[in-house]
C-alpha cells in the first residue's frame, strides 16, 4: 500500500488547483501553484476513500487566532489514520 500511497500523493499534487480546492470565497486568498495543499483535504480524503476503502473521518477544529475550519482524513483497518495534511 505504500508505493500505490506515494503514486497518489505525486497524482494529487500535479492535480491540485484553485478549481478543486474546497475553500470559500474569503479563504481561497490563501490558495496559491506553490503552496496547493490548502482546501484540497476534504477532495484529496474523498478520492482516497473511493480508491482504497477505509472511513472517511470529518471534525470541526478551531485554532487560537484562526476560524473554525473542517478537517478531513482517511481511517484504514489496521492501518490507522491517515492524515492528508502531506496529500495523502
Amino acid at each position: 500500500m505504500t508505493q500505490m500511497l506515494l503514486e497518489l500523493e505525486r497524482a494529487f499534487r500535479l492535480s491540485w488547483s484553485a478549481d478543486t480546492t474546497c475553500l470559500d470565497a474569503k479563504s481561497l486568498a490563501r490558495w496559491h501553484p506553490d503552496n496547493a495543499a490548502p482546501g484540497q483535504r476534504g477532495p484529496t480524503a474523498l478520492i482516497v476513500e473511493y480508491l482504497l476503502g477505509g472511513d472517511l473521518v470529518i471534525a470541526s477544529v478551531s485554532g487560537a487566532n484562526e476560524e473554525d475550519e473542517v478537517h478531513y482524513w482517511n481511517r484504514f483497518p489496521g492501518v490507522g489514520d491517515r492524515p492528508n495534511s502531506r496529500a495523502i
